[in-house]
């Protein structure tokens, strides 16, 4: 769609694009333009104002007199610290680029009141969690969930620690391995107090585990060199021969010095209970018994809701699909709830003792602590 205005002094053309799609940077090839506006952003994608970039101050011709002041203007709400957005205009900043914060809707500076009914923000909050309202009243960089989240639970202002958890090198690191194309791991810690804390994580996307392995080592050597006591715990499915060479995850780990164990289930219903009841719990120091480091950022955005079963496109009453989406959030988070079904948390929700695992002994490897295999004759599958 195309809109003209013309005056005496001035003709504008204005023309209207869909650019919610990285194949709609087509409708951008040959524009000639002297300014664009992006209208929500952060639900465009980056490649198309990398596209645009390129073709405004293109009108008039520099024969012409040139373009006056060519620009792109954009404005959106605010968006997840993951995304484009952020990380362009709020960690590098390219000279040139400005960014205007809108006052939150509750300040005295807030703006456009005048045009809103009375009490329109304090109306805005109600009914809704403290993210939602951090990023549609605030105007504050947030993660805003859509779905049903697998983990409820969780609490972001309870479960989220505001300090960076500290390793503690004579506490017992166990680490969560998720594999697949986006392998994950998750790096827990239980203190005195009995609370698991989250201190640190991996997560990679479209890698392979031999390439896994290699980061997840430098990040022990480098990190963890320390520590006295490491254990680690992978999805079961990771013990399955690739039809290609016959090696299964676990042996691409073995052959980087990791010697990792499939959890004695992927019970669905095993793996989240140990994490909810963790979630539930309070420690000794009567302070929440399962706390996550600013360091696992993607585990975090995974439980406040990332992690989560998609809303079926149905009228009537809100419904949801029976199996969790598999996205950038679902790796680490499984990788946390293997973590701890291999430290033991997933025996509390059975009253069998059948199929538990056995704590495994320590060796010296390349300056960490591995577990040792099982003995002779008794399967770890």
């Amino acid at each position: 769609m195309t809109l003209h205005m013309v005056s005496p002094r001035m003709h504008v053309e204005i023309l209207f694009r869909a650019l919610d799609h990285l194949k709609d940077i087509k409708k951008l090839l040959s524009l000639e333009l002297t300014w664009a506006w992006l209208n929500e952003a952060r639900e465009i994608p980056k490649a198309v104002l990398d596209m645009l970039q390129g073709r405004v101050g293109r009108y008039p011709a520099k024969r012409d007199g040139g373009a006056t002041q060519p620009c792109i203007i954009m404005d959106t709400n605010p968006c997840d610290e993951d995304h484009w957005w952020y990380r362009v205009f709020e960690e590098e900043r390219p000279p040139g680029w400005q960014i205007f914060h809108q006052p939150s809707g509750l300040s005295v500076h807030a703006e456009n009141l005048d045009n809103l009914p009375d009490q329109y923000y304090e109306r805005l909050q109600y009914g809704h969690d403290q993210e939602w309202v951090n990023v549609y009243v605030h105007g504050r960089y947030g993660f805003v969930m859509d779905g049903k989240p697998v983990h409820p639970t969780y609490q972001d202002d309870v479960h989220a620690s505001a300090d960076i958890i500290p390793f503690n090198p004579e506490d017992e690191l166990v680490i969560g391995i998720d594999f697949g194309l986006t392998p994950a791991a998750a790096f827990l810690q239980r203190n005195q107090w009995g609370q698991w804390c989250v201190i640190d994580e991996l997560v990679t996307e479209d890698t392979a585990t031999d390439e896994f392995a290699i980061m997840l080592n430098r990040k022990l050597q480098v990190d963890y060199r320390m520590a006295n006591d490491i254990s680690f715990w992978g999805d079961p499915a990771g013990d399955t021969r690739a039809e290609t060479d016959k090696t299964t995850p676990f042996m691409v780990l073995q052959a980087e010095g990791i010697d990792a164990f499939p959890v004695w289930t992927n019970d669905e219903i095993v793996r989240r209970g140990a994490l909810s009841r963790q979630l539930g719990r309070l420690g000794l120091n009567g302070k929440p018994g399962f706390q996550v480091s600013p360091k696992a950022r993607m585990l975090r955005k995974g439980l406040a809701g990332g992690f989560k079963y998609r809303r079926m496109q149905i009228t009537g009453e809100e419904r949801y699909h029976d199996k969790p989406e598999k996205n950038n959030y679902s790796h680490i988070v499984e990788a946390c709830e293997y973590a701890l079904v291999g430290a033991g948390e997933g025996d509390k929700l059975i009253e069998s003792s059948v199929g538990r695992n056995r704590k495994p002994r320590v060796i010296r490897s390349g300056g960490l602590r591995y577990p040792r295999p099982p003995p002779r004759g008794h399967s770890h599958a």
